[in-house]
């Protein structure tokens, strides 16, 4: 891999840690789905496990799920 190609991997990754801090902060799953996506893709093209590619997917769906039912439980009265 040439420098190119590491640094254009390393931005994608930046931009998904960005991704995730937003959606933490907005709940948002639409962010955290990105965000997931963004950071898993590099790591796997890295290590040539691009097998794994597919169950990227409903890891994020689940993470995104999960931000969205905090949202919904830390908001319960008496």
């Amino acid at each position: 891999m040439n420098v190119l190609h590491i640094a254009f991997v390393l931005v994608i990754s930046l931009a998904g840690v960005v991704f995730g801090v937003q959606g933490l902060k907005k709940k948002s799953p639409v962010m955290m789905y990105i965000s997931v996506i963004f950071i898993f893709v590099p790591i796997l093209l890295f290590m040539d496990w691009l097998t794994f590619l597919p169950f990227i997917a409903p890891a994020a769906l689940a993470s995104g799920y999960l931000v969205k039912n905090k949202d919904k439980t830390n908001n319960r009265t008496l």
